[in-house]
């Protein structure tokens, strides 16, 4: 009985010491195994950071914006600052041209108006001054200047020109001017004038118009002022030479009205 409790009692002992034994073991091997595993965990990371720090807010890394091979990193879009792109650029010029052109229409309609109604009254006066001083048949002697029976007086003597006349002209050159000057600086933002459309055909016809009306002016002045001022001491060549600022001066007004017509016919 003795023998049997020493070797328990042995037994005993010899476990413990091997349970410290194996404890001491486990510490020794989790001592050297910590400095690894927490290098490891370090560069893992040290890794991802890395990694985060080279993704961009929109996808992309340093590196490949560093290659090239993607556009770099818009700082405002960043900051949270929205940049208006072509299309947003673009609405804002067609509006802008919108609104121009309906500030300046309403002032080119109204002179436009007065333009024709300015060529009205000058083309009247003008046939009066002629039948005054050269009359329609040809005849010297049943003009209304011969037979003192002239509409207007002041047109008589050489080289004289009617007031009426004159203020007539001086309005529709300053009226039509305007209008020129208007309808050319109007914006077109849409194109309408330069489509296949039916507007479009209205707009250039009317444009057309307009520079047909310049030029027929511009001669019709010039003759004006020759007829004026040089007398060919012949009554029929200056007969001639009247009647031919008299026919452009109907021609103009005809163009003018015409292009009124057509300009009535354009909303936009």
């Amino acid at each position: 009985m003795p023998r049997v409790l020493t070797v328990l009692a042995f037994g005993v002992l010899l476990s413990f010491s091997l349970r410290a034994r194996a404890d001491e073991l486990a510490e020794e091997f989790v001592q050297e195994e910590a400095p690894s595993v927490t290098a490891e965990a370090s560069s893992e990371t040290t890794t991802s950071e890395t990694t985060t720090s080279e993704t961009t807010t929109n996808g992309t890394t340093t590196n490949e914006v560093a290659s090239g091979s993607l556009p770099p990193l818009d700082a405002s879009r960043v900051a949270g600052e929205a940049q208006p792109t072509e299309a947003d650029e673009e609405d804002a010029r067609i509006a802008a041209g919108l609104a121009e052109r309906r500030r300046l229409r309403p002032w080119h309609i109204l002179f436009g108006n007065l333009t024709w109604a300015a060529s009205n009254v000058a083309t009247i006066f003008g046939f009066i001054a002629f039948s005054d001083r050269y009359g329609f048949d040809g005849n010297p002697a049943s003009t209304g200047c011969a037979r003192s029976s002239a509409v207007f007086g002041d047109t008589c003597p050489a080289g004289s020109l009617p007031l009426a006349h004159v203020v007539s002209i001086t309005a529709l050159t300053l009226f039509y001017g305007s209008a020129f000057t208007i309808g050319a600086v109007m914006p077109d933002p849409l194109g309408v004038g330069e489509g296949p459309s039916a507007r479009s055909t209205e707009i250039n016809v009317h444009r057309a118009l307009r520079w047909t009306s310049l030029a027929i002016m511009a001669l019709q002045i010039v003759l004006g002022a020759i007829s004026q001022n040089v007398e060919l001491n012949d009554f029929g060549a200056d007969r001639a030479m009247a009647a031919t600022h008299l026919a452009l001066g109907t021609v103009s007004w005809g163009v003018i009205t015409a292009q009124g017509l057509v300009g009535s016919l354009l909303a936009y």
